[in-house]
């Protein structure tokens, strides 16, 4: 017979192992819920069918080694198959920090940790938005293919998945998969080929390693076929061997650019590749190239153009109009949110939102001079000088340079947002401040 007093005591127990158990569950972060939402090709399944949605076709993704992607379901229930679609999966997860990590399927690529403009806004209205942004910044910066992340913060992401194929130049025997990349383009335009018209509404990117990957010729992507309207070929370099982001660009010697004779528009995404001689003048007029975070050894044929987001270390030719680059100065160019090096004559350099090295005398207030630049690159970590270069007043949204538009001043030299000042809006009415130089430290969303 149990005793009130062991009933007390068994329920005094029963109390504490409780409280111990809250204590280590508390310990270790407690459960979370984990908003998954993920970026990539629909395609039908059969198993699926009378449920009226669709398979994540484009890779697996994983929470803390769990592999969660027979979970994920299109956000539009209606979405039977196609690309560019948004899969959503609620997961609860035993720890605020986890390990959030992607594997692409033979035919994709992963793209990037996508921030989109309803997660900045929905970011805004928590007063700690500042810090988050900047957790979630630190944990996606490398472009890699897994990483450590607040769970709570994964709502604002989207790992992207395109169509397309990994690169190592030279790799022999290989599937075009991360773990085994193609090291020819001719094997590219096979693997392409052998797709048939998947590719022709698509965006197809090639993503490589870091190092030197010789001439690069892709002037024989006429496969297309001449039924295309419109191309779209992303090129993006500078990964190390686990696939993150490194600070070494993939190098050319030299590139040969496409033409695809019926096709009406190429455009063609080059990102974190350097080339060592570039002749401009080669590029064909349907041809439209953007740049981000890419390097130039010697320009050429470029007079009269306006380059963007590249930095150059020698250029060939006169009225050449920089904007979100590195350049030298040369008398007679046009500069607009670029480092402007060996000023030396710093009072004739045209333009504006410059940071202009090789005077320490302030000359006017439409760009920030320096004496000297000693960064490897176009940004800085000194708090200090980053005082001093968030202190530009935008441009305006209507200002055209040389004939082009402002879409190349609404992104900085890796494609992050920058303000532009608005049709009938005062700058004085809201005193927003922009970058001098390439690089936009600050976060806009327009």
């Amino acid at each position: 017979m149990i005793t009130n007093r062991k009933v007390r005591l068994l329920a005094f127990l029963a109390f504490v192992l409780i409280i111990a158990l809250t204590s280590c569950s508390d310990a270790n972060g407690g459960a979370s819920n984990a908003e998954v939402r993920v970026v990539g090709t629909a395609e039908a399944s059969e198993a699926r069918a009378l449920s009226g949605s669709a398979k994540f076709a484009s890779g697996n993704v994983y929470l803390n080694s769990e592999d969660i992607t027979s979970r994920l379901k299109p956000a539009d229930a209606s979405v039977m198959s196609g690309n560019d679609v948004e899969f959503e999966a609620d997961v609860t997860v035993p720890s605020q920090i986890v390990t959030y990590s992607v594997s692409p399927k033979r035919g994709f690529v992963f793209d990037e940790w996508e921030i989109t403009r309803s997660s900045f806004r929905e970011l805004r209205n928590n007063p700690e938005w500042r810090n988050i942004l900047k957790e979630i910044q630190e944990a996606i910066s490398k472009d890699g293919q897994e990483i450590a992340i607040n769970a709570e913060y994964i709502r604002y992401i989207r790992p992207t998945f395109e169509r397309g194929v990994y690169y190592l130049h030279g790799h022999k025997n290989g599937d075009g998969t991360a773990d085994n990349p193609y090291g020819s383009i001719e094997e590219v335009k096979e693997f392409i080929q052998s797709y048939g018209r998947d590719y022709d509404d698509d965006e197809l990117t090639i993503k490589m390693r870091g190092g030197n990957a010789d001439s690069f010729d892709i002037s024989g992507l006429s496969f297309f076929g001449n039924d295309v309207d419109e191309i779209e070929l992303k090129i993006i370099g500078g990964y190390d061997s686990s696939w993150n982001l490194s600070e070494e660009k993939t190098v050319f010697s030299g590139i040969t650019f496409p033409s695809f004779g019926a096709v009406e528009e190429i455009e063609l995404e080059l990102r974190n590749i350097m080339i060592e001689s570039f002749d401009y003048s080669e590029i064909a007029e349907d041809l439209e190239i953007d740049f981000k975070n890419c390097a130039v050894g010697t320009l050429k044929g470029a007079s009269g153009k306006v380059l963007n987001a590249i930095a150059v270390e020698n250029a060939e030719g006169s009225s050449i109009t920089f904007v979100n680059s590195v350049a030298p100065y040369a008398k007679g160019n046009t500069y607009f949110h670029s480092l402007v090096k060996t000023a030396s004559q710093a009072d004739d350099v045209e333009g504006k939102n410059n940071i202009i090295i090789g005077s320490a005398a302030a000359l006017d207030t439409d760009n920030l001079y320096l004496e000297s630049w000693s960064e490897s690159g176009y940004m800085t970590d000194d708090p200090d000088l980053i005082v001093q270069i968030i202190n530009a007043s935008p441009l305006h949204e209507d200002m055209v340079i040389n004939g082009m538009d402002d879409d190349i001043l609404e992104e900085d030299i890796e494609g992050r947002e920058r303000y532009l000042i608005e049709d009938g809006e005062r700058p004085s009415e809201r005193d927003i401040k922009v970058s001098y130089g390439p690089y936009e430290y600050q976060y806009f969303d327009d």
